[in-house]
């Protein structure tokens, strides 16, 4: 599975297309270890493999043989929630994986133990910000992203919402 992934990775990201430039071979070590050997160092190896958008992410290998040249059009999920529904431009629906198995690790953002707290979770986009925060303020949703950081500042001092800061987006 890893190997078909980050070859697969390899052919399409623009991040793998530049890496694979310079990948001499691709070795399974061991279960869990995968070695790339590298014609020539880059300091970019690393951060490339780990994208959030764009890195090389582990597929099952006959996905991989299914969509070698073209995005995957199949849910496939590791985490605390499992796909039910997507309506474009309406919204996604997950509910809670009842097999999920989570490490045992703190959480950081990008890996750790993860929990669902709840039983579902529906992502609904809104692309306009004043509807969308004042939605948050109403209580008719829970959560917004890519909030302005004037309103940020505006909500930090809300008795009912809680304004967490995430990295820079660009």
């Amino acid at each position: 599975d890893a190997v078909a992934s980050v070859k697969r990775w390899g052919g399409m990201s623009k991040y793998g297309k530049t890496i694979f430039k310079n990948v001499a071979s691709i070795e399974v070590k061991d279960p869990l270890t995968l070695e790339l050997k590298l014609t020539k160092p880059t300091g970019i190896t690393l951060v490339s493999l780990a994208m959030p958008n764009g890195g090389a992410f582990i597929y099952p290998k006959d996905i991989c043989e299914k969509y070698p040249d073209k995005p995957v059009e199949e849910n496939i999920g590791t985490g605390p929630f499992k796909f039910v529904e997507w309506k474009p431009h309406q919204y996604i629906k997950v509910v809670r994986f009842e097999d999920y198995k989570p490490v045992e690790f703190p959480a950081n953002g990008f890996g750790g133990k993860k929990v669902a707290y709840v039983d579902e979770l529906q992502f609904i986009p809104i692309s306009d910000e004043a509807v969308r925060l004042t939605s948050v303020e109403g209580g008719e949703y829970d959560f917004a992203d890519f909030v302005p950081v004037d309103e940020f500042n505006r909500l930090k001092d809300h008795p009912d919402i809680q304004a967490l800061p995430s990295a820079p987006r660009a």
